[in-house]
């Protein structure tokens, strides 16, 4: 063989080795993308996935914590109501003691005191304008005296100096009293339940 053809050959084998090559290294090159398309794919997913994830979860948060303020606003807004019709009640309350039934609330509510006090020798106190009523009230009864000061306001205080009780009758006091069952009856009639 001439040098020629063995140098031909030589170059025909390079060129065999560097298309071996060139495509060993092409099919390398393309498994790396796939492999890193295939990654990619599956990070974006994962991403996808935990970015819908945290988005969800903002707007679960998103809604219950709306869903706290409007019950918050519906609560104020009842207190609201409530509150004011407590205050027409102080209003109205206020307006008894001028009314022709008043002398027989204040009867009523001596014979409540007396009741609950249970003693002998009572003391009713009340403010100075109803001293006359009061004193009418408890004409000829044993053991009853009134007296006055003590109170500015409509109503009446029953008094055992043996007992060392004391029951005010007054009208805000026992608006006081009763205010925690006046609220819930308050809240069923304006708004059905509570």
């Amino acid at each position: 063989m001439s040098s020629e053809k063995i140098i031909l050959e030589i170059r025909r084998e390079a060129e065999e080795r560097v298309a071996a090559i060139r495509k060993e290294t092409e099919e390398g090159v393309q498994n790396i993308i796939d492999e890193a398309q295939k990654e990619a794919g599956a990070g974006y997913a994962a991403a996808m996935k935990k970015g819908i994830g945290e988005i969800r979860e903002e707007e679960r948060r998103l809604i219950s914590l709306a869903g706290l303020e409007a019950n918050e606003l519906v609560r104020e807004t009842k207190e609201k109501g409530i509150s004011d019709c407590f205050s027409e009640a102080d209003k109205r309350l206020s307006d008894i003691s001028s009314s022709v039934n008043y002398p027989a609330i204040l009867a009523g509510l001596i014979e409540e005191g007396k009741k609950a006090v249970g003693g002998d020798e009572l003391i009713i106190l009340t403010r100075r304008e109803d001293l006359e009523t009061v004193n009418g009230i408890i004409a000829g009864e044993k053991c009853l005296s009134s007296g006055e000061g003590e109170t500015r306001d409509a109503g009446v205080i029953v008094l055992s100096e043996k007992l060392n009780v004391r029951i005010d009758q007054t009208f805000p006091e026992r608006l006081k009293r009763m205010k925690k069952r006046l609220t819930h009856d308050t809240a069923v009639m304006l708004y059905g339940r509570i």
